[in-house]
């Protein structure tokens, strides 16, 4: 059961677990931590008594091609030849969906906007407390379906269905529950993940620019999350966001230039900077991340892991930067621990089935943070 709120049309709120969507309420509470009032202060404490959650960076994220992900496990695939999986696990995904779901675990204020289709056929289902934090948009076209093939050697090969394409009455609904979301939670951070589709008025990709312009205005800090190819090559310098979260290959191919070693990296990343982006968080896989921004260069690397699933490592990883991270000058001395949350929760979402994480590390003690080692190949 569905029942239209007036705030937005064809946004809706659910009444069951069988909808990937609930709880868009007119008070303002939904998808915020409650909190309560310390005797001693006067002031609102989390549940769990971590006072940083106070402070805690509030993030809307868009997923404007979110998927329905079908893992396959095997011993291992042989092309051309009939594969048995030994299990198969579906769930709720997209760029921006995985970062959401992960700091929402974290205890951050998140909302996950992102289009669900009219009819729910497909059968997607949320059952957990994630929930709690989608503002679901109501689309004609289905949700696409991904096929995901893991061996039991931990090679991860990933089939992405195409997006469903958005007319442009369905683009500028979703854009203004992006706006409305940032002025209802108070956001700190927008973050655009994920593929970007076809807006049928024009059989172009959608285009991003008046989005990041209404963000803007709201002083909110801009995370650009998208596969080179689409957001991430064309509009990098004309929309000009605050953080991009390329790995190798795609940070070499916004660069042009070959990436085989961290001195690459660095030079790859100047060259990205130039055109206008204030922060590169290079995700280098087993070689750690990347930070080069006008506050300096860091590397950060943690131990080697073994490694179940890739895929949302890098949403993982974000997700653990932007828990902490602030863009206003007078918030000093996160960059550490961002970095080491990006580490360790990328770390641990790849000893993970799916990129649902059981558990975020708060206070991850194992991850080294140093300027980057220029001969150092990556793997």
């Amino acid at each position: 059961m569905t029942a239209t709120m007036p705030r937005h049309s064809d946004v809706v709120v659910s009444t069951g677990p069988d909808i990937p969507t609930c709880g868009y309420t007119a008070t303002g509470t939904w998808g915020i931590r409650e909190t309560k009032t310390d005797a001693n202060s006067g002031t609102g404490a989390s549940d769990d008594s971590d006072s940083r959650i106070l402070s805690a960076p509030r993030i809307v994220t868009f997923t404007p091609a979110p998927s329905i992900d079908k893992v396959y496990f095997l011993d291992q695939v042989q092309a051309g030849q009939v594969n048995r999986a030994k299990r198969v696990t579906t769930y709720f995904a997209g760029n921006g969906v995985n970062v959401a779901r992960t700091l929402h675990l974290a205890g951050n204020t998140v909302s996950a906007v992102l289009p669900i289709e009219r009819n729910r056929s497909n059968g997607a289902e949320c059952k957990d407390e994630f929930e709690q934090v989608i503002c679901g948009v109501e689309v004609g076209s289905p949700l696409r379906t991904n096929v995901i093939l893991v061996d039991k050697s931990g090679i991860t090969t990933n089939i992405n269905a195409l997006p469903a394409p958005l007319d442009p009455d369905e683009w500028g609904r979703l854009c203004k529950a992006v706006t409305d979301e940032i002025q209802r939670i108070g956001a700190d951070w927008f973050v655009l993940g994920g593929t970007l589709p076809i807006n049928t008025g024009t059989g172009k990709p959608v285009d991003i620019r008046p989005l990041f312009r209404a963000v803007r205005s709201h002083g909110v800090a801009i995370c650009l999350d998208a596969p080179v190819g689409g957001a991430l090559k064309g509009w990098a310098k004309a929309c000009q966001p605050n953080l991009i979260k390329p790995n190798a290959e795609e940070l070499a191919n916004l660069a042009g230039i070959p990436v085989r070693s961290l001195h690459d990296a660095v030079e790859a990343a100047t060259i990205v900077r130039a055109r206008g982006v204030d922060t590169i968080l290079a995700s280098l896989g087993p070689d750690g991340v990347l930070e080069i921004s006008e506050r300096g260069i860091l590397w950060a690397s943690g131990p080697k892991t073994q490694v179940v699933n890739t895929t949302g490592a890098g949403d993982a990883a974000l997700a653990g930067y932007l828990s902490v991270a602030r863009l206003d000058s007078r918030m000093q001395g996160w960059r550490p621990e961002a970095l080491r949350r990006a580490v360790s929760w990328g770390a641990l979402a790849v000893q993970q089935a799916t990129t649902l994480l059981p558990h975020i590390i708060t206070n991850p003690s194992d991850v080294k943070i140093t300027s980057p080692e220029r001969d150092h190949l990556l793997t």
